[in-house]
């Protein structure tokens, strides 16, 4: 297994506004975000343990475990990630067996958006418990300031998983796709995301996934508002993996 699986067309699938992901580093001003070092050590480790890798064949990208039901895993993810793929390969890491990653093939895709809120969902099976996950934040408790501090899951060519990068959440904000017909609600973020960090989760200080990277332009990103996750999660059936008790989500 390779480190990190193949990312041809990346750019192609990625555009936003007028500009797609490119490869560019996330810049380390701390001081424009004074409040990200309360954000606990313990939701950065499982932040990461939760992201995975997603290889569609012409494409890949990163996702994030948001629950799970038995064996069935679910993972969020971007869905220009797995354009044109009924499955996709995963890896995720083992949490029992330290930085080992796992790799599943023929990971079903369940469902995308086609209204350019770009999500989609994939449906994992492993034995019960095998794999962490973090809750999707519930309607009512995402974080209300104009700004606020989060964690932004990013690519890293050391390794098959992500890693957690600081970032200013600059509100909320309507962008449309060149080509698209409506604008869509996502979140603003002070850093450009990598090539490959499509489908990887903003996650708040409290450790609840409250976007998925879609694009960028310029020097920010874009992810998914978590309204726009809501309302996806409850067109599938499966409202419980952000309205059900915490017991739900390992």
């Amino acid at each position: 297994m390779t480190d990190r699986l193949p990312s041809p067309g990346m750019s192609m699938l990625t555009t936003w506004l007028m500009a797609a992901l490119a490869s560019a580093s996330w810049a380390q001003t701390p001081a424009e975000i004074p409040e990200v070092a309360r954000i606990p050590e313990a939701v950065r480790q499982r932040a990461v343990a939760a992201t995975v890798r997603v290889a569609a064949a012409k494409s890949d990208g990163l996702g994030v475990i948001v629950g799970s039901s038995g064996p069935s895993f679910y993972i969020l993810t971007a869905a220009h990630v797995v354009e044109g793929a009924d499955t996709v390969t995963v890896e995720a890491l083992d949490p029992g067996a330290g930085k080992t990653v796992r790799r599943f093939a023929g990971v079903r895709v369940l469902a995308r958006t086609k209204d350019g809120t770009d999500l989609a969902l994939l449906r994992l099976t492993a034995p019960a418990d095998a794999l962490a996950s973090l809750r999707v934040c519930p309607p009512g408790t995402a974080p209300r300031a104009r700004q606020f501090p989060a964690l932004a899951l990013a690519s890293t060519a050391a390794t098959a998983m992500g890693r957690c990068e600081p970032v200013t959440v600059a509100g909320r904000v309507k962008v449309r796709r060149p080509g698209a017909e409506h604008a869509v609600l996502c979140w603003e973020i002070n850093r450009r995301p990598l090539q490959g960090d499509s489908g990887a989760a903003l996650v708040d200080e409290r450790g609840r996934v409250i976007g998925i990277c879609s694009g960028a332009s310029g020097k920010k990103g874009y992810f998914a508002h978590l309204e726009s996750i809501h309302d996806f999660l409850r067109a599938q059936g499966l409202r419980w993996l952000f309205e059900a008790p915490t017991s739900q989500n390992r």
